[in-house]
């Protein structure tokens, strides 16, 4: 875990490749489901193309109910769990909800990876992103400074 843009998404797939783990990650999930066109799909790239993010902004979280988000990563894990395929998850839970629905699944992660990288180095990621996804110059980095700003609090 660590704010947005310092690249834990990266990390996870350094550390799985190092042990052949599997890396779920809820952005990956959400973008198979747009590219797909499911219902779940269209809210989510609904919610990408107008940024509408949760109070605590990272690019890969966008408003899905947390049930849908729920749904989508117990399938993965389920499938995962089936191949006795072990996993790293990144970004996920992401609420408290999300948190509780994987203890109810009797997961309880073990293991924490805090990253605390340099605030300049996430604040270029993330303004990247913000203007990458919104195809447009703009307030990309005062979207950016905001989107780091919320998470620090």
């Amino acid at each position: 875990m660590g704010p947005p843009g310092c690249r834990t998404k990266e990390k996870a797939q350094a550390l799985a490749g190092q042990f052949s783990y599997t890396v779920v990650t809820v952005g990956e999930l959400l973008d198979k489901e747009v590219a797909a066109g499911s219902d779940l799909g269209k809210l989510a790239q609904q919610a990408r193309s107008t940024f509408s993010l949760r109070l605590s902004p990272c690019f890969h979280h966008y408003i899905v109910p947390d049930k849908a988000v729920i749904a989508l990563v117990n399938t993965k894990l389920d499938t995962l769990e089936k191949e006795g395929q072990s996993y790293i998850l990144e970004g996920y839970p992401y609420t408290r909800v999300q948190a509780i629905a994987l203890q109810a699944r009797g997961v309880v992660p073990d293991k924490f990876f805090v990253l605390s990288p340099r605030g300049d180095d996430c604040e270029k990621k993330v303004t990247e992103l913000v203007r990458s996804r919104a195809g447009k110059p703009g307030d990309d980095t005062v979207l950016a400074r905001r989107i780091l700003a919320e998470y620090s609090m």
